[in-house]
């Protein structure tokens, strides 16, 4: 009997051991790995997230609609609708013009979008949502093969944009002394995000 109970001294220890090694394994990789300096973390915090030129970007996705519409056929028109600007985008409105009702039905002809979030420390990349429209296709006239109809995206929608410069102003520009700026003759700007 004393010698069974050695042995499961023995397994318990070993699977205490065990386990141990296994927490402070799993300890280890995590304060690794939580620890690490981000390069990405730390130039996202200097990143000017206003500086460049940017606007509402609208795409169409891959096969919708598709390439060849057969006739008395339904599809769907899915629209990309992505916000790389620095502003929030308020009160938008996707149309689609310039399909003709004889070939095409599409429902609706303008959808909304309520709020599009831009560029910032939380979003690096800006909000992006898809806009969907349901179509249907008539007949073709008779003796007509096919029918190719071209149509638009139109985007309507309010934004924002600040400018912001230093600008020298000196109370004694003809005086001898160095008042601590310089006025200079043109000045280029890079633009709005």
């Amino acid at each position: 009997m004393r010698l069974n109970k050695n042995i499961y001294d023995d397994i318990c220890i070993r699977k205490i051991i065990n386990k141990i090694i296994i927490i402070s394994l799993i300890a280890l990789v995590i304060s690794t790995l939580g620890c690490k300096s981000s390069s990405v973390g730390d130039k996202a915090g200097q990143y000017n997230f206003k500086q460049g030129v940017a606007e509402l970007k609208l795409s169409l996705l891959d096969n919708a609609p598709p390439e060849k519409i057969y006739p008395n056929s339904n599809f769907k028109i899915v629209v990309e609708v992505d916000n790389p600007s620095a502003y929030d985008i308020t009160d938008g409105r996707i149309n689609i013009v310039g399909i003709d009702e004889k070939y095409f039905q599409v429902y609706p002809f303008e959808q909304n979008i309520n709020f599009l979030e831009g560029r910032n420390l939380a979003n690096p990349s800006g909000d992006k949502t898809f806009i969907e429209f349901d179509g249907t296709a008539g007949q073709l006239f008779q003796n007509a093969e096919e029918y190719t109809a071209n149509f638009f995206l139109m985007a309507k929608y309010r934004s924002k944009v600040e400018f912001v410069d230093t600008v020298c102003i000196s109370p004694n520009f003809y005086d001898v002394y160095d008042s601590g700026c310089k006025v200079e003759g043109k000045k280029s700007y890079s633009g709005q995000g």
